[in-house]
């Protein structure tokens, strides 16, 4: 059973997750509407109170590029597969993926230290949402 959305409770740093669709979004130098809207949907998903809000608001709205952020102590796996998986959907949101995007969910998966495996089964099933 994958329990990927249940384990976001025992990791309570949201804003960081949004950081990272943010960075992987923008890595391309283009930030699309459709990658905006994605994240916007994340921040209500995510139910971040009016401070958080605003401090992803800002990340959107500089015009620097958005840096990875560093995690103090890792989330739990199934987090980090999560956070991975909506990378790679924030990625293929405007239907194709810029080498810049890749090299960033390669730096991610790394960071979060994600199994090969399950990167490529995340590639995979990212691949396969986006077909549909």
């Amino acid at each position: 059973m994958d329990r990927m959305s249940d384990t976001l409770e025992e990791f309570d740093n949201r804003v960081s997750i949004l950081q990272v669709m943010v960075a992987v979004a923008k890595s391309d130098g283009v930030f699309k509407a459709c990658e905006e809207r994605r994240i916007a949907n994340l921040v209500d998903f995510l139910k971040l109170d009016e401070r958080d809000a605003v401090r992803v608001a800002h990340l959107i709205e500089s015009e620097e590029p958005t840096a990875l952020p560093e995690f103090d102590s890792l989330p739990t796996y199934d987090s980090r597969r999560y956070i991975f998986q909506q990378a790679l959907l924030v990625a293929f949101e405007d239907g194709f993926i810029h080498r810049k995007e890749i090299e960033e969910i390669e730096l991610l998966g790394e960071l979060l230290q994600i199994d090969k495996a399950d990167q490529e089964r995340a590639w995979k099933r990212t691949r396969d949402m986006i077909d549909r």
